[in-house]
């Protein structure tokens, strides 16, 4: 024996087996009825059933109505039949299945449409083998209850698309049965259904039943002319109603509408597009490496109607735009970050250099409600999460393409974009035909968890050739890219080191004198993530006798368990909750700052505290080193190993005039190399975004 066969006769066995018992319980429970005292009292019923069965039915159902009455469930009765009535007469419940499939029906003596409207819906049961109650509800009942009916709930839907139409329609003569009025269509091919979808030849199913029931939410199609998925994709409001979309255009479709037609494949559009393409290979030479486009006959056209969830997408996003642009600066999300102050700064150049200028800032990923509190005058943005929430990572990319293609800015500028990215990967080629693009890397990819991620710098690599420069805030992340990759000297003069410029108005405010007597206070600032490595923290204090630290937040996870159970048994360390910008942390009261991060560019809380005129002890990561050195302050290159933090810390608490020196040379360097006219002179090198 193969091993199917012996697969396919244990699966006959266990369904013998399981018949068998059901058919002894059966057995027994007829047995326990006819038995009782009621199944000999309801005897001469039961002939007089036999004997006149419309009269006797019809005095049940008399009292059955006189019961509703006297009961006050008049309104509910009529209800609860007509549910029913539209059970049976939707096509779409299989009575004997459903008693084959849940035997307690058949045990009890329901009805099955009955049982499965009063208690089987409620428990998940299927009224058939391919309707799927629990997909239906997740899928297309936004808040569904205990009372929610999926099958009646489709059906109703199905009932609502019928009263719409109208008595002259062309589609008037429809019958009630969905079956009947697909079938009416002439656009349901079981055939083509059969042999497109071997799932519905392998389970037996009827074909148009399993479409009707859950071809269609799985996204099959009736036939090869009509396209249910790009039905919906045009008409969102379909979708979101949970309808069938060939029954939709069925009963709604206008012959005389164009935008009504069955979307089918079009031959003649197909040989169109196959010319075109031919034509086009050398304007875009990728179009060569598209495997897709090499068999023009499994492409799938369609009449010259602008139609799909893209389309729609574009002209929702479109109406947004007031005006043209000259440059577009590209971003994920905004917040309080360094990404926010890159786009800051490159804004403020643009407009210092060019008055007047239209720039756009385009927010790929993230929605940002407080963007607007910070973005200088003259600038516009436009966030795509704000107006289309539910985009992928791929129909975000289309959509910057599509807007770079239609606005022809001068330049754009990608300052952390994944959106972005993913087009510049896709079509940097023809794009930069006339659009000059300019790209930012700070500092070496890391997910959540620490884990190196290459993605920047990998399409850095395959995108240099047509990229103009990549800016950066310091140079070490440079070299890195250059070593990595093995990038040739002709293109590494396109690496440009831009030094973000310290913040308007920051004045140093001294730092406090260490007392012998009493510990050093130091404070942390920053966002709680990993990066920071705020696990580190409590180990420092432990070790460090005579310090104590006040951690301040600027986001990330607010709530650090171990922090928080470190400053519940230590008076030496304090959560000081978060700070809206560094001038509202007292700097002066304390005799240091600490920072411990693992990875990172420049981290902006570094500038900001060093324009302050604090001693920092911090970690030698990114490049933090060009600007903290043993001349400026206390950097720390072994950053994992808490003693080395501690030691640092006790030279601040009893060398004071150290410190100080160091200070006043932190405070000459920031001044040098990180001021606004600095900055402005290094980005506007040519070429250049700002020019």
């Amino acid at each position: 024996m193969t091993k199917e066969f012996k697969l396919s006769l244990s699966s006959a066995e266990a369904e013998r087996e399981y018949l068998n018992r059901t058919s002894n319980a059966l057995a027994v429970r007829l047995n326990e009825i006819q038995a009782s005292a009621t199944w000999r009292l309801t005897k001469p019923l039961r002939w007089l059933e036999k004997r006149y069965p419309v009269a006797i039915r019809s005095t049940a159902l008399l009292f059955e109505l006189l019961s509703a009455a006297l009961t006050g469930k008049l309104l509910q009765y009529w209800h609860r039949r007509q549910d029913i009535r539209a059970i049976y007469t939707s096509g779409l419940f299989d009575a004997g299945w459903y008693v084959q499939r849940y035997p307690e029906v058949a045990i009890a003596g329901f009805d099955p449409a009955v049982h499965y409207l009063t208690l089987g819906a409620k428990a998940g049961c299927w009224p058939n083998p391919t309707f799927d109650p629990i997909t239906y509800i997740a899928k297309y009942i936004d808040k569904p209850t205990s009372v929610t009916n999926p099958l009646l709930h489709y059906v109703r839907h199905v009932s609502i698309l019928q009263k719409k139409v109208d008595s002259t329609n062309a589609v008037s003569f429809l019958p009630l049965s969905l079956r009947e009025i697909v079938f009416a269509s002439g656009l349901f091919d079981a055939d083509w259904y059969l042999a497109t979808y071997p799932d519905v030849r392998v389970s037996n199913s009827d074909p148009l039943f399993h479409y009707l029931t859950n071809g269609w939410l799985k996204g099959y199609d009736p036939s090869e002319r009509f396209n249910g998925q790009l039905y919906l994709e045009c008409r969102p409001h379909v979708r979101e109603d949970g309808l069938n979309p060939l029954l939709h255009y069925v009963i709604n479709g206008d012959p005389a509408d164009p935008s009504n037609e069955p979307f089918a494949n079009c031959p003649s559009a197909r040989m169109a597009v196959a010319a075109l393409i031919e034509r086009n290979y050398s304007l875009d030479p990728e179009l060569c490496t598209n495997e897709i486009l090499h068999d023009q006959n499994t492409l799938r056209c369609f009449d010259g109607h602008a139609r799909g969830s893209l389309f729609v997408q574009w002209k929702r996003v479109f109406a947004k735009l007031d005006r043209p642009y000259n440059r577009i600066i590209c971003v994920s999300g905004l917040g309080n970050n360094e990404i926010n102050h890159v786009a800051i700064h490159a804004i403020n150049a643009v407009i210092k250099r060019h008055s007047g200028e239209c720039i756009l800032l385009l927010v790929t990923d993230f929605e940002n409600e407080d963007l607007y509190d910070w973005l200088p005058q003259g600038a516009s943005s436009l966030i795509l999460a704000e107006h289309l929430p539910d985009l992928t990572i791929e129909d975000r990319a289309s959509l910057v393409e599509i807007l770079i293609r239609a606005l022809k800015p001068k330049a754009v500028f990608n300052i952390n974009s994944h959106a972005c990215w993913v087009a510049i990967q896709r079509r940097v080629k023809s794009l930069s035909a006339f659009c000059d693009f300019y790209v930012a890397s700070y500092f070496q990819d890391y997910n959540q968890y620490g884990q190196v991620s290459l993605f920047t710098q990998c399409c850095i690599r395959d995108c240099l050739q047509s990229i103009r420069k990549v800016y950066s805030d310091h140079a070490r992340v440079q070299q890195e890219l250059i070593e990595q990759f093995g990038i040739p000297v002709r293109l590494q003069q396109r690496f440009e080191v831009v030094r973000q410029p310290i913040k308007n108005g920051l004045k140093n405010r001294g730092f406090a004198r260490a007392d012998h007597e009493k510990p050093l206070r130091v404070f942390w600032a920053g966002p709680f993530n990993r990066q920071n490595n705020l696990a580190l923290l409590p180990e420092i204090v432990r070790k460090g006798n005579r310090i104590t630290l006040d951690v301040y937040s600027c986001g990330g996870d607010p709530d650090s368990e171990l922090l928080s159970d470190f400053a519940c048994s230590s008076y030496r360390i304090r959560l000081m909750g978060e700070y809206s910008s560094i001038e509202a942390i007292p700097t002066e009261d304390y005799g240091a700052f600490l920072f411990t991060a693992q990875w990172g560019g420049l981290p902006r809380v570094i500038l900001d505290v060093a324009a302050m005129g604090v001693p920092i002890v911090t970690s030698d990561v990114g490049g933090i080193g060009e600007l903290i050195d043993i001349d400026t302050g206390w950097l720390i290159p072994d950053y994992l190993n808490a003693q080395s933090y501690v030691d640092a810390l006790e030279l601040i608490r009893s060398d004071y005039e150290e410190s100080q020196r160091r200070v006043a040379n932190l405070l000459v360097r920031v001044a040098t190399i990180h001021s606004w006219q600095t900055y402005l002179d290094s980005f506007s090198v040519p070429p250049s975004f700002v020019d």
